[in-house]
């Protein structure tokens, strides 16, 4: 576990439509427990003394839910994202939230989504690490992936450098066929976040503010982006439909028989 300050933004407000179910999706149950509750655990094993978690879709319902399952040692705000305007939105209003708690904050915040459950304590506390110890405007946790489709692609210049991450519907012809992909995990400089947040465009196919035009942003200004790889794509998997919830839950099954 990791003894450097770090806050956290949980983003868990979305609808969930492709579950096919009016429940939350933060609340879809693995392991007979809602899935964001894996994500605070994780948080809070690799050393997150604070998160905020952005809520939208039956945000009462999700709060509620969540209040009696916070782990020990792990103080949790929540903040509600209106209108649902894309990751980017959602890590700003998150943003402001952290902000609000007091005048003495750490330099670094982490960014996790509310549908990644499987995502180990470990491997957040080796990005929050390798983060601290590079000095990195932003660090992204990506992994490979054979069939990559629906993940953003992380994109690299010549010399290996990350120039960005391009959304699965924004790809040109020659970047489909890059098969590192960014998993929404991040471990961003707060104040280079802020700034970064401000200059989003909505001009894309699906009309949002993208999380992952940071990324360019802050390449595009000079700034480092470093990466850390993930050699087990079903650890960072994100959930958004019924068999992916199952195939979640063969892996926290096998993970359970290996301990």
């Amino acid at each position: 576990m990791t003894d450097r300050s770090v806050d956290a933004i949980v983003l868990a407000a979305g609808e969930g439509s492709r579950m096919k179910s009016a429940l939350p999706k933060p609340l879809h149950l693995l392991g007979g427990r809602p899935m964001v509750f894996y994500v605070l655990e994780a948080l809070h094993d690799a050393g997150v003394r604070h998160a905020v978690v952005v809520v939208g879709y039956r945000s009462t319902d999700v709060i509620n839910a969540i209040v009696p399952e916070v782990p020990d040692g792990l103080t949790v705000s929540y903040v509600n994202q209106f209108e649902r305007r894309g990751t980017g939105d959602a890590t700003a209003v998150g943003l402001v939230g952290l902000d609000c708690e007091g005048e003495s904050l750490p330099n670094d915040v982490l960014v996790v989504p509310g549908d990644a459950p499987l995502v180990r304590a470990e491997t957040l506390s080796m990005l929050i690490e390798c983060h601290h110890d590079r000095g990195d405007a932003a660090t992204v946790l990506s992994t490979v992936m054979d069939d990559p489709t629906g993940y953003g692609r992380v994109v690299r210049d010549g010399n290996g450098r990350v120039t960005g991450i391009v959304e699965q519907l924004e790809l040109s012809a020659e970047q489909l066929g890059i098969h590192e992909v960014g998993t929404s995990i991040y471990c961003f400089h707060r104040e280079l976040l802020a700034s970064s947040l401000q200059e989003l465009s909505p001009t894309n196919s699906k009309g949002e503010y993208y999380l992952t035009d940071v990324v360019a942003i802050l390449a595009d200004e000079g700034h480092s982006v470093g990466v850390v790889g993930v050699d087990d794509p079903s650890e960072v998997a994100g959930i958004n439909n019924q068999a992916q919830l199952e195939c979640a839950e063969t892996t926290l099954a096998n993970r359970a028989l290996s301990q």
